[in-house]
């Protein structure tokens, strides 16, 4: 295999948008404080994850917690604590 060294490429800027950002990811940044909401149907990690990232990038403050419930089982409750 052979690589080629090339001069002078811009490096392309991280853009985020609302158009590039998942719909977990909208639902979390569009939380008020003292609302929550149930994610039933992504993993925990993938959950805890999205909760994060948002978290450091709005200097935001979440809680995140499992509930039973009868429909879907164990899900998680996301809520914006400040």
């Amino acid at each position: 295999m052979s690589y080629v060294i090339e001069d002078n490429v811009p490096v392309r800027g991280r853009v985020t948008t609302r158009e590039n950002m998942s719909e977990l990811t909208q639902t979390i940044s569009a939380l008020e404080v003292g609302q929550s909401f149930v994610v039933h149907d992504r993993s925990k990690g993938t959950v805890r994850r999205a909760v994060n990232l948002t978290q450091k990038r709005l200097d935001r403050r979440y809680s995140t917690r499992t509930q039973a419930t009868a429909e879907y089982g164990d899900v998680l409750r996301v809520w914006r604590i400040a």
